[in-house]
């Protein structure tokens, strides 16, 4: 077990879109995954038009515009990127398939399950900020899949399910339900699966290790640990925890302590390592949520690595590099090994 305090302060397919690339490999089982669509689409359809997209928000320089476009072209050269529908609780929920494209036919890569923060409203994980997040994965020749959760909003308009959306409560199955689909992957290998989230969805990824000892290793990026803790520090939520979490405010300290790893981390797997990543002036989670967290770990002496990033943000920016390294050594540490120790003899 290890503490590392970088501290400058802080005491399938039904019917097949058009969308689809015909070069683009389609692994995902049909008969639980449907209505699947390249992520390369619309807007995001090739370098030109994801540089128009940028430039609405602000002017590109021409020596950024030609970063941008080059960035493109890499990610589409090099990763597939799908969406796709799958059932759970007679809900459609929508997914995500990320994988290095150029794979011999036989090749076995470890598999990660990505989390992503938010609600119903707002957060659903847009093809960008996937290929950005994931390339340093992607690129060491890992499959990534995650939710969009039920209900999520993925047009202009709000989803009808909008509040099945419990944040944390019957949702979590849409993470769960998530390991047949890997089960039928034919690059997935053998072994233990990495599970990850950022925000919220490091809450979820600590509500999925809960129920089953199917993940090999685990990452939880600016992750709340006490959320009741936490409504001292960003009092706004109220309103999230109040229109998300069904019986809130009949039960408030009961459910919000269903969702805080603090009160059950020993009920997770004894083996499962931890990896706990924060940004030192997070405004959204305070940095001592991971640390109290730690803390407990040390107790209960589990297998764990803090890392509180000097001067970083709620999605570590500013840290991408250093922390996706981190990331990439910890689930190639535990994955990897775990497949050796899975494959036929």
């Amino acid at each position: 077990m290890k503490i590392i305090l970088c501290l400058a302060q802080l005491s399938l397919l039904v019917s097949l879109s058009t969308s689809v690339r015909a070069d683009t490999p389609l692994p995902l089982p049909t008969t639980l995954a449907t209505n699947i669509e390249s992520c390369f689409r619309g807007d995001f359809s090739d370098p030109d038009k994801f540089v128009a997209k940028l430039e609405k928000k602000r002017p590109l320089t021409k020596e950024r515009r030609e970063q941008a476009q080059h960035m493109y072209r890499n990610w589409a050269d090099n990763f597939v990127c799908l969406d796709f529908d799958y059932t759970v609780d007679s809900l459609t929920v929508r997914g995500f398939y990320l994988a290095p494209k150029k794979l011999a036919p036989a090749q076995k890569l470890p598999v990660v399950i990505y989390n992503r923060g938010g609600n119903a409203d707002s957060g659903a994980s847009a093809a960008r900020y996937r290929l950005h997040k994931f390339a340093p994965l992607l690129d060491e020749n890992f499959i990534i899949i995650g939710s969009q959760y039920r209900g999520a909003r993925l047009t202009s308009e709000a989803h009808p399910d909008r509040l099945k959306d419990e944040f944390g409560g019957r949702d979590v199955n849409d993470v769960l339900a998530l390991l047949p689909i890997i089960a039928q992957l034919p690059h997935a290998n053998g072994g233990k699966i990495g599970i990850w989230g950022t925000s919220r969805g490091a809450m979820m990824a600590f509500l999925a290790a809960k129920q089953t000892d199917r993940f090999g290793a685990l990452v939880a990026q600016a992750g709340v640990s006490d959320i009741s803790a936490e409504l001292a520090f960003r009092p706004e939520m109220e309103k999230v925890f109040n229109t998300w979490i069904p019986g809130y405010a009949d039960n408030k300290t009961a459910e919000l302590r269903k969702r805080s790893p603090l009160y059950w981390v020993e009920e997770l797997p004894k083996d499962l390592p931890i990896l706990l990543q924060h940004g030192a002036r997070d405004p959204r989670v305070s940095p001592f949520s991971s640390l109290r967290l730690a803390e407990r770990l040390q107790e209960l002496e589990r297998p764990y690595r803090l890392t509180i990033y000097e001067d970083g943000g709620h999605g570590l920016e500013e840290h991408h590099k250093e922390a996706s390294r981190e990331l990439v050594r910890w689930f190639r540490k535990y994955l990897l090994a775990s497949a050796e120790t899975t494959k036929p003899k």
